[in-house]
């Protein structure tokens, strides 16, 4: 019987906003995230149509290295779902609920 592989871990983490936001209101949860040794990246979603942002979220997803997490946040959640279908067949992505480990 084969061994089980062990999976890789992300070290990436892609945020993205909802609307009536940008960016940086993941400040906070960059700044924890970088304590923990993580690499997260927030997307600057442009609010203006639906596949504008999927199309910002690709792009920073495709400049990431290595195995990702992508966190939406409220709107956003639609963006995660579409890039999902779309993302590149080679890159693996993580799509879970994401739990932070503070209150």
């Amino acid at each position: 019987m084969a061994a089980a592989a062990t999976p890789t871990k992300s070290r990436n983490v892609v945020l993205v906003h909802g609307l009536f936001a940008d960016g940086s209101c993941w400040s906070e949860v960059i700044t924890r995230l970088q304590a923990a040794g993580l690499n997260p990246t927030a997307v600057q979603n442009p609010l203006t149509t639906l596949p504008e942002a999927v199309a910002s979220a690709q792009r920073v997803l495709a400049r990431q290295d290595g195995p990702t997490v992508l966190v939406a946040h409220s709107f956003s959640g639609m963006i995660r779902r579409l890039v999902r279908f779309v993302a590149q067949p080679d890159r693996r992505y993580s799509l879970s609920p994401l739990h932070f480990p503070w209150g």
